[in-house]
């Protein structure tokens, strides 16, 4: 856990540097490493994580993330949650278009692909 923590932390530091911050959210982003609780898991599926953006919150479900890379990956993905202005427009979005075809997941899953650049530069400080 000690070192998934790391991991995180350091991927929300590289994703500050080069995605950009969102000072516009009152609450600081805080991350939460847990197991997906089994009531969301029972509505939505498994998923590796999620963004609240009522409390500018990452949770990243830690027992659906068994990799490095995963990790990685989900963190940059909720992080461009983040970003965006989900409050106002997700849902209309989701209702409109359906989860993989909403604009703000196509935005979040092309992210994704900076995982590379995210690992070479953390890693050698794991």
């Amino acid at each position: 856990m000690k070192e998934q923590k790391k991991i995180v932390s350091l991927t929300i530091k590289w994703c500050r540097s080069a995605l950009g911050e969102n000072n516009k959210r009152k609450n600081k982003l805080v991350y939460c490493l847990r197991p997906q609780p089994l009531m969301h898991k029972l509505i939505n599926g498994e998923c590796h994580g999620q963004f609240d953006y009522r409390e500018n919150i990452l949770d990243i479900y830690i027992d659906n993330n068994k990799s490095i890379k995963s990790l990685i990956i989900t963190t940059i993905h909720e992080y461009t949650h983040h970003l965006q202005p989900i409050r106002k427009r997700y849902y209309e979005l989701d209702k409109k278009y359906g989860y993989w075809k909403n604009p703000f997941e196509i935005q979040a899953h092309a992210n994704e692909v900076l995982y590379e650049n995210c690992w070479r530069e953390i890693k050698k400080k794991i």
